[in-house]
């Protein structure tokens, strides 16, 4: 059962404890404005919430949520300021979290390593989110997108990846970290990520040469290196990735032998 909201005016706080025996809620028509508090303690069956598109500037999360059941938490396209609230944490069934276009700021905490069920995860096109890409991804073995693009993020991703490609059996298919300020290089152990299929690197610092285990991606569809300073590309990528032909236009950046290029 879905129930029909059409709320407009100055909406401070959200309060859908009384919903206990939905399970979904959809509230993009909300047009809120001021803070979403999410203080839920008794919807324990409730399964998807979206109030994606909304005004909302404040994003205020009860360390005391029970929302056992929920799998997908959509609040992409608010107005949402400050860190990630760490008691996000406790929403440990989510398998989907999209908290893309938004005014988030600060450090990514290490708070999703507890959600152990999450395969997607959309944290772009937040301007104010910095630093490093944190290690404790890595641990996400079952994670299957992970988006961090269009951040301000710095550092490098070798961390990251070389504790992803430990799991027994990872899932990723789709990294972008576009559009931020990451440096150094490629490693090689990228190349045992091998569910891989795109991967989006472009708009960077980072100082690439393609390593020959890129090879090993044999899903691999789509690789954006745009805009970052290429070592060497003829030679390197040519060894590692000469045999694949990347469908237009799905490859981008200077020329290297063996593939097929994007138009510009």
């Amino acid at each position: 059962m879905q129930p029909q909201h059409n709320i407009s005016g100055q909406v401070e706080k959200l309060d859908l404890r009384n919903l206990s025996g939905y399970d979904t809620y959809e509230g993009t028509a909300l047009e809120g404005k001021g803070s979403l508090t999410l203080s839920f303690t008794n919807l324990t069956h409730l399964l998807f919430l979206d109030l994606s598109g909304n005004l909302f500037e404040a994003l205020v999360v009860n360390p005391f949520v029970k929302l056992d059941s929920l799998g997908t938490l959509n609040l992409n396209l608010n107005k949402f300021k400050g860190s990630i609230p760490d008691a996000l944490a406790n929403l440990t069934s989510l398998q989907q979290l999209d908290l893309s276009a938004n005014g988030l700021g600060g450090p990514i905490p290490d708070i999703f390593v507890k959600m152990t069920s999450l395969h997607t995860l959309n944290l772009g096109s937040n301007i104010n989110l910095v630093g490093g890409l944190p290690k404790s991804l890595g641990g996400l073995c079952q994670l299957k997108t992970l988006d961090l693009s269009e951040n301000s993020m710095s550092g490098g991703i070798s961390e990251f990846v070389d504790v992803l490609s430990r799991c027994a059996n990872t899932s990723l298919e789709v990294l972008y970290l576009q559009n931020n300020n990451l440096t150094g290089p490629l490693p090689d152990s990228l190349g045992h990520l091998k569910s891989l299929t795109n991967i989006k690197l472009g708009g960077n610092k980072m100082h690439v040469h393609i390593p020959m285990s890129l090879g090993r991606l044999s899903r691999l569809e789509e690789l954006e290196i745009n805009g970052s300073s290429l070592c060497d590309p003829q030679k390197s990528l040519s060894v590692s990735l000469s045999s694949r032909r990347l469908p237009s236009p799905w490859f981008s950046m200077s020329a290297p032998t063996g593939f097929l290029l994007s138009p510009d």
